[in-house]
């Protein structure tokens, strides 16, 4: 994804963690997300604070964040699966990298809803993402 991409409308989308929820950590985390500095495997390794950049989903890329919320194998197939839904049930909700990482720009009604559903779509799967890291550092007590 190309952030220098004149099409991104930067002033909609740094106030998107504040208009898709009311609740403080997900604002935080969610603008942590726009301004890439949510910390995935791969920036916590630059700061020096592990030594293993790669995805805790697929053990196989670098967890970036664009691995991470869209082209993980693991992501693939919930995005692929929630495209199939929103076929089969006529919903009109368009899903790319740039709307899944960044959120859409568009200052409509409809448009908050669609935030706040992709909104909870980042955090469940870095919260899922978090839990998968810790569950594969605790050491087996049977």
């Amino acid at each position: 994804m190309n952030v220098q991409d004149n099409n991104i409308k930067w002033l909609h989308i740094y106030v998107i963690p504040y208009i898709s929820t009311s609740d403080i950590y997900l604002q935080k985390n969610i603008y942590k997300i726009i301004m890439g500095i949510l910390p995935t495997n791969s920036l916590l390794v630059k700061y020096k604070k592990t030594n293993d950049s790669v995805c805790a989903f697929c053990n196989n890329n670098e967890e970036l964040l664009c691995h991470l919320f869209w082209q993980g194998s693991v992501v693939q197939t919930l995005w692929k699966n929630l495209t199939q839904f929103r076929i089969a049930n006529q919903i009109n909700i368009q899903i790319t990298m740039k709307k899944v990482i960044l959120g859409g720009t568009q200052s409509c009604c409809s448009s908050k809803y669609k935030n706040r559903f992709n909104t909870f779509m980042k955090i469940f799967i870095y919260l899922y993402n978090e839990i998968k890291k810790a569950l594969s550092i605790v050491p087996n007590v049977s």
